[in-house]
């Protein structure tokens, strides 16, 4: 029984792992572009994108180019997108254990 719940989450969190080093690493090419658009240090894109995409969005840096807002618009449905990976991680493993 152990080994079936440890098994299947193993097989999850594979398959899920790949989709979320994906958006990781989209969320990561958002603030390269964001970056050179805005011609700002690429760390402070970097945490831009990451900010935007977790729904931190502190506002003390915001792209202001046009480039740089279309760049974090989908920045931050792929923060939407990644939000659900997480969601459904969590209800998989609720539903997993409760059998």
């Amino acid at each position: 029984m152990v080994l079936d719940f440890v098994v299947a989450h193993v097989a999850l969190l594979y398959e899920l792992g790949l989709v979320l080093v994906g958006l990781f690493f989209l969320i990561f090419l958002g603030g390269i572009l964001i970056s050179r658009f805005d011609k700002i240090p690429l760390e402070e894109a970097i945490y831009c994108a990451f900010s935007t995409a977790f729904k931190a969005g502190f506002g003390n840096l915001t792209p202001n180019s046009r480039g740089g807002k279309i760049i974090a618009i989908l920045i931050a449905f792929l923060g939407i997108v990644l939000m659900g990976v997480f969601v459904a991680i969590a209800v998989k493993s609720l539903e997993t254990a409760m059998r």
